[in-house]
């Protein structure tokens, strides 16, 4: 498997340690709404690139737009790290755009480190950064 999830509440969070294959794709469009259904409400995603991953291939890819509402529908916000830089992340953030592109405007805001997503999730759910890591980290996602 190409990540590593966990949830907390509402809070969902995904760490992608590798790229992403259609196995993992299929995973995510069962896992999310599952996840939202027992949460009782909108998911708040925080969804880690880790660095030095590869981009998924042309199919991966088209599959990923083609169910990118499950995203949307199940997230009130999604929080995206980049963790690179670089050509390779470039190509990532390329692939990520493209997403970006057919998702609900404003839903998705995208960040190089997962201390300033953590900020920026503190506020829209009005919680300590201290608080909302410790939740985060209980999720078993985060390295």
């Amino acid at each position: 498997m190409a990540y590593v999830a966990g949830a907390n509440g509402r809070l969902y969070v995904v760490r992608w340690t590798t790229a992403v294959t259609l196995p993992d794709v299929d995973q995510l469009i069962h896992e999310l709404p599952k996840t939202r259904r027992q949460a009782g409400e909108p998911l708040v995603a925080l969804s880690i690139i880790t660095a030095g991953i590869g981009i998924p291939d042309g199919q991966t890819r088209r599959v990923m737009l083609k169910h990118q509402h499950i995203w949307s529908d199940n997230c009130e916000m999604i929080f995206v790290v980049l963790e690179d830089t670089g050509f390779a992340a470039t190509l990532v953030r390329t692939v990520l755009a493209e997403l970006l592109l057919v998702t609900k405007r404003g839903i998705v805001k995208v960040f190089s480190s997962v201390d300033a997503a953590i900020v920026a999730m503190a506020m829209r759910l009005r919680e300590q950064p201290g608080t909302l890591r410790r939740r985060i980290e209980q999720t078993g996602a985060l390295e």
